[in-house]
């Protein structure tokens, strides 16, 4: 298979039972990262019921977190390292591969 998008992601898992080996070739993978969710205790959502403002900073703390990362793109790709290392993570532990090194 060649490519990894919207094709790729119906037609593998349909032969992948069938297939003795599929090779899949991509240019450049997109990363993936784990999702940050949490469950927020019930304390929280109390105060956060209680003080509107503190739910609305908690919110904007993680807005301006996950836009910080656009400084790589936008100021110097340095600083995409650490994004960039824990996506691979992330890849390897879903697709339960040994190594995805990004080239």
């Amino acid at each position: 298979m060649i490519g990894t998008g919207a094709s790729a992601i119906q037609f593998i898992p349909e032969i992948a039972d069938r297939a003795g080996q599929i090779y899949v070739f991509q240019r450049t993978p997109p990363w993936i990262h784990p999702r940050p969710d949490v469950e927020i205790p019930a304390a929280v959502r109390a105060a956060f019921a209680a003080a509107p403002p503190v739910m609305r900073a908690f919110r904007g703390g993680i807005y301006w977190l996950l836009e910080s990362r656009a400084a790589g793109f936008a100021v110097d790709p340095r600083f995409m390292a650490p994004l960039q290392r824990m996506a691979v993570r992330h890849i390897e532990r879903q697709i339960g591969i040994r190594r995805c090194a990004p080239r």
